[in-house]
């Protein structure tokens, strides 16, 4: 036999055997791999709030608590300002759910969707959710808010939280009754 004959029956043996590490290598990792591996990441949410005067707060913007979300104004009591909610879904096409407070006996605050139906009940209950909104495209609701006479020195703070599976931003109006 020769030296080279050696080395080319060895070179046949070490294939099989780098095969079989790495299926046995394969077989360790794949318990350890992320279940999340291969799946899109959670769709998340973009909320802004747009006033009347078409300032838009809290665009670009995510936070679970409005820090930086928040629009405030004043207004003479009594009066009735409107406000617009828009969400967005991010990372893919997703439902998104509205949730707001009802607001106090000085400052009434009523849900309209973007076709101009009361969905208060909704919104303040278990939710108002738009359905199918592509990424990109937004979600409307607006909020309309009586001031009484009696908001007159008082503020309310009337928060509104976007949500999706993934993911909460929530923006607010903070009026100050004059």
């Amino acid at each position: 036999m020769t030296a080279d004959s050696g080395v080319g029956q060895t070179g046949w043996m070490t294939r099989p055997i780098r095969i079989a590490a790495a299926l046995v290598l394969l077989t360790i990792a794949i318990p350890f791999a992320p279940a999340s591996a291969g799946r899109r990441p959670p769709v998340t949410v973009d909320a802004w709030i747009v006033a009347e005067d078409g300032a838009k707060t809290g665009q670009g913007l995510t936070s679970s608590t409005a820090v930086g979300e928040t629009y405030e104004t004043t207004a003479s009591a009594p009066c009735r300002l409107v406000f617009d909610i828009v969400a967005t879904p991010v990372g893919g096409g997703s439902t998104v759910t509205f949730l707001g407070g009802a607001g106090s006996p000085d400052f009434v605050v009523q849900y309209l969707s973007a076709a101009g139906t009361d969905v208060t009940l909704k919104v303040t209950g278990k939710g108002y959710q738009v359905r199918g909104v592509p990424e990109g495209l937004r979600a409307h609701l607006t909020m309309v808010v009586q001031l009484k006479s009696s908001a007159a020195g008082h503020a309310a703070n009337l928060a509104v939280l976007a949500k999706t599976s993934g993911g909460r931003d929530m923006v607010a109006a903070f009026v100050t009754g004059a």
